[in-house]
């Protein structure tokens, strides 16, 4: 049985992200992949000249090394974009973000949102909020909230915004201030930008599994391999091709609640936290269309109407991800964490708003479809989530496991994030190496 320093389980781009640290510091690793290349969530399918991403992927380069590195593999392969975002509600369109950019909707839509607005910035009695809808409320007011961050919360994660925790919202959410809020209100800003996304990148040919492939060229990832029981006394990981892998530190990428499924001999306590913890999945719909039919980059759906929360439009991030003169769009559905979803009449109803928004005159315009089911897509943060993930961590750490990720760290995590933290990740390897 060979052993080396460190396993790393899942290459995903944090998984990648851990194993480029080790190689960098010379500290011999293995890194299994159970699907049958590298990337994660960060791959592209190819369909009849299409490329289609597991959904929206963006690179937005807010840390200086991650961008260095990425521009490097890209060399030159790359396109910048000022963001067109929008949002869809009362049958009107308004920009992204939604408290910056009333302008357009119903005047008595305006005026409660503004005057809630003003109810909330200007109270005297804010105590700590303790839920998201608590933390909605004091920083956009009950209008705002009422007309969209209620709605599509609902719609996304499934849960009133008063069942999660503050946390859900984190830096992802543009602020808001009365000045901004008022020119939004009476004028179209058209080139008024905020939020960590205003601007973005994206690989000119290829689709997003371009990076990957350049931080891989030269790794070994051993696809096709699952890791099915982890015995952290011996420190033994076996996987579904029957091996054996002994290693003395685990970084695992994989979802956390699959991580201590797989784990023997572990404490009631530890599985119980595990069993607690929530996530959503989506479905992915991609289409190929026979004509660009939409200059925006994505757009936001807040209300019941739509079965979707967000649609989005690769062939505006780069020409070359369709055949020419055509167009794509990807259609974002979620559901419930080991529910099912009816496919195919989610595909139907997809199709079906497409041509009441005038995306499409009908399915003619389809030349392909593609269908990308995302087990795990975005965690959720509710009432015992951050107690029972720290009682999680704190025992796979006294067992020389670390986890890192989106999904391995349950964190709301970017690419840049997951990347960044693998490579943290591994420090933390090599700070008890001595290397």
């Amino acid at each position: 049985m060979n052993m080396d320093d460190v396993l790393i389980i899942g290459a995903g781009i944090t998984g990648i992200g851990a194993a480029l640290r080790m190689e960098e510091l010379k500290i011999p690793y293995t890194i299994i992949e159970k699907e049958n290349r590298a990337g994660g969530l960060c791959r592209t399918e190819s369909k009849g000249g299409f490329l289609f991403d597991y959904t929206g992927h963006l690179l937005h380069f807010k840390n200086a090394e991650f961008k260095k590195r990425i521009l490097r593999i890209l060399d030159g392969n790359i396109e910048h974009r000022e963001r067109n975002a929008w949002i869809f509600s009362n049958t009107v369109f308004t920009r992204y973000p939604f408290q910056m950019n009333l302008y357009g909707l119903p005047e008595n839509v305006i005026i409660e949102c503004l005057l809630h607005y003003c109810d909330s910035i200007y109270s005297y009695d804010k105590p700590l909020p303790e839920t998201y809808e608590d933390w909605i409320i004091q920083n956009f007011g009950k209008g705002i909230g009422k007309h969209f961050f209620i709605p599509y919360t609902k719609k996304m994660l499934k849960l009133h915004p008063r069942l999660l925790l503050p946390e859900t919202g984190g830096r992802f959410v543009p602020k808001a201030n009365l000045e901004g809020m008022l020119q939004g209100a009476l004028f179209d800003q058209k080139k008024y930008q905020m939020g960590y996304n205003a601007n973005f990148f994206y690989p000119a040919y290829g689709g997003i599994e371009t990076i990957i492939n350049g931080l891989t060229s030269k790794m070994k990832v051993n696809t096709d391999e699952k890791v099915i029981e982890i015995d952290l006394k011996k420190r033994i990981a076996k996987t579904s091709k029957n091996r054996d892998l002994k290693f003395r530190y685990l970084i695992s990428t994989q979802p956390l609640p699959e991580l201590v499924n797989s784990i023997t001999s572990k404490p009631t306590e530890i599985g119980n936290c595990s069993k607690r913890l929530n996530w959503i999945s989506i479905f992915d719909v991609n289409f190929g269309l026979s004509k660009k039919n939409c200059n925006k980059h994505w757009i936001y759906f807040p209300e019941k109407e739509f079965s979707f929360y967000r649609i989005g439009f690769p062939h505006n991030f780069s020409k070359n991800v369709t055949p020419g003169g055509c167009g794509s769009v990807y259609i974002e559905t979620s559901y419930k964490k080991n529910s099912k979803i009816n496919k195919d009449a989610c595909i139907g109803k997809c199709v079906d708003d497409m041509v009441s928004l005038k995306l499409i005159d009908n399915d003619s315009n389809i030349k392909e479809i593609q269908t990308i089911d995302i087990p795990y897509a975005y965690v959720i943060y509710e009432k015992d989530t951050l107690s029972d993930v720290k009682k999680i961590k704190e025992y796979l750490r006294k067992n020389d496991v670390f986890t890192a990720g989106r999904f391995g760290g349950w964190e709301y995590f970017s690419m840049e994030d997951s990347f960044i933290d693998g490579q943290k990740t591994g420090d933390k390897v090599r700070d008890l190496l001595n290397v």
